[in-house]
């Protein structure tokens, strides 16, 4: 019985050695649980400083374990609507990309995404827009 424990723990330690695994080439913890994953309710929201929060019910941004995500809003007045793709997160730049599809082109945002808010910032129209999102 010990010549095979001993046998058994002599074949484990050689497959050890011989593995050619790289640690920097795993996964952090972070990348690998994906805390960011879930719904983010938008905080505020405003286009040329004007404040546009109250104009909505609800914004809301939904983050899919898939890499994909939705972005869904219903306006104060009875509009509603959304727009969906796919988004990645840089964990050490902390800052996420969306990507969607306009027509035949592929269109890509990145912004910063620090301690659970996404920070939104673009130009539309001339004019600046300005929107923060968190987990609820």
């Amino acid at each position: 019985m010990r010549k095979r424990l001993l046998g058994l723990a002599i074949l484990f330690a050689c497959t050890l050695c011989l593995c050619a695994c790289d640690v920097s080439q795993m996964s952090s913890l972070y990348d690998l649980s994906k805390p960011y994953l879930g719904f983010y309710e938008c905080e505020s929201i405003s286009l040329g400083g004007e404040d546009y929060t109250e104009k909505f019910d609800y914004l809301r941004l939904e983050l899919g374990y898939d890499g994909t995500f939705e972005l869904s809003y219903r306006e104060k007045s009875g509009g509603k609507g959304g727009y969906n793709g796919t988004y990645q997160v840089d964990s050490e730049a902390e800052e996420i990309t969306f990507s969607a599809k306009y027509g035949l082109m592929q269109k890509s945002f990145t912004f910063p995404m620090k301690k659970g808010r996404i920070y939104v910032e673009y130009m539309l129209g001339g004019k600046l827009l300005h929107a923060v999102f968190s987990m609820p």
